[in-house]
């Protein structure tokens, strides 16, 4: 019984000293399949990733890993690559930047770039860092978390100056199943000598997850602001609190189906243009799976022939017109001293029986979508910009109403009925049918 407990006693003492020579064999894989994942899979054809150099030891190994940028090479005339270089700890006693943890392994990363002294492309000959700290770790649950910390970089070239300032980035990635990732820099200023570009960009965020990452069709989410952009150049102007969102999630009430949404909005925008301030919501309901995964393959074979791609086009587009679809779209706006919005909502119930585009009557059609359209602007406004014409000549038939300094509209086309503010209209006034 004795020897038993001294046994085990041995073992847990030597296991710090056994396992990193273990977990040392699958870091060469892990490292190399981590970078592939962290690259979108709309950028797999514009980065290829290469391990150029593994170097394994017990406690420790160095990776070397090339991410070469396809295209550039025409451009400069040498190969342009971002080079990972990778100091790696085993597990399972790792010393990380923030103590110690238990892990499979952890990486100190130190990103340096080649091909990029070739003539018009030396924006980074001259890259000063303080305090840049890139490190990933590899859980023992099967998750790696990435940390990209910089307090300054900063880089000088004959191409112009790029500064960075208060750069944060992390990013969580359990294989298989989900990915997360945030990402925020105080500050951000881009200068050509030639003047061509002068942007300076303060507090930008972005976060993001992605779930049923194993599917051919991820459902996710991503947020995105900017608290001010000036610029002096290419176009002078100066922005306050941009933010952009999306998501795309599983349909609540359609089986196998999905909903896309978007919303965008610049709170203040001060520039030589009308528009000074605008939100826009975009909606996509009951998008098929199998429709978006037909597209997306669509996009992945745009190298086809035109006769292919144009076979393949119409294909899809049939397959959209017997899909049951609901869009929503909305935008409110600031523009010409006045306030605007417009909504447009659609409702496609789909279609059976067209296996051709030519077989698609547009009698049906229009009997089969239902649209309605509110438009609520401003007339002051309107009167002094552009489209006061517009007003006066859509006014007259009833398009348009005017009512107490409002521009005022109300259209819906249902089962081929084109209702205009409260009164019927033949739709052979617009429809050739």
């Amino acid at each position: 019984m004795k020897k038993r407990s001294v046994v085990v006693i041995v073992l847990i003492l030597l296991l710090p000293l056994v396992a990193p020579a273990f977990i040392g064999g699958g870091v060469e894989s892990l490292t190399l399949q981590t970078v592939k994942t962290l690259i979108s899979d709309d950028y797999e054809r514009v980065f290829q990733v290469h391990q150029s150099t593994f170097e394994r030891g017990w406690f420790n190994s160095r990776s070397r890993i090339e991410l070469t940028i396809d295209g550039l090479e025409e451009v400069a005339g040498t190969p342009i690559a971002v080079i990972l270089e990778m100091d790696i700890s085993h597990g399972p006693f790792l010393p990380t930047s923030d103590g110690l943890k238990l892990g499979l392994a952890y990486a100190v990363i130190e990103p340096t770039f080649e091909g990029t002294g070739a003539e018009g492309l030396t924006t980074f000959s001259n890259l000063q860092s303080n305090n840049a700290l890139i490190s990933l770790l590899a859980t023992i649950d099967g998750e790696v978390e990435i940390n990209v910390e910089a307090e300054k970089m900063q880089t000088d070239s004959n191409l112009g100056q790029l500064t960075i300032e208060g750069l944060r980035g992390s990013s969580r990635i359990v294989e298989g199943e989900s990915a997360e990732a945030a990402f925020a820099l105080d500050y951000l200023a881009i200068a050509t000598t030639n003047g061509s570009i002068d942007i300076m960009v303060q507090d930008l965020e972005f976060s993001g997850s992605e779930f049923e990452m194993s599917q051919a069709i991820s459902t996710g989410e991503s947020h995105f602001s900017i608290a001010s952009l000036v610029s002096s150049a290419p176009l002078p102007m100066t922005i306050n609190s941009i933010v952009a969102s999306h998501s795309l999630a599983n349909a609540r009430n359609a089986q196998d189906a999905l909903e896309l949404s978007q919303v965008f909005s610049i709170e203040d925008l001060d520039w030589d243009l009308p528009v000074k301030s605008l939100q826009w919501r975009f909606q996509f309901g009951n998008l098929s799976r199998e429709l978006v995964a037909n597209y997306m393959q669509l996009i992945q074979n745009s190298q086809q022939s035109g006769i292919q791609l144009a076979a393949a086009g119409q294909s899809l587009l049939i397959e959209l017109l017997g899909e049951n679809l609901v869009f929503d779209n909305s935008l409110d706006m600031q523009a010409f001293g006045g306030d605007h919005s417009l909504q447009v909502n659609l409702s496609w119930p789909g279609v059976t029986g067209v296996n051709t585009l030519n077989t698609l009557e547009p009698q049906l059609a229009l009997q089969t979508i239902q649209v309605q359209l509110t438009l609520d602007a401003n007339y002051s406004a309107l009167m002094s910009s552009p489209f006061a014409q517009t007003v006066i000549d859509y006014e007259r038939p009833g398009f348009l109403l005017i009512d107490n300094g409002r521009v005022k509209s109300n259209i819906r086309l249902t089962d081929g009925v084109l209702d205009i503010n409260g009164q019927l209209t033949p739709l052979e006034q617009f429809v050739n049918l």
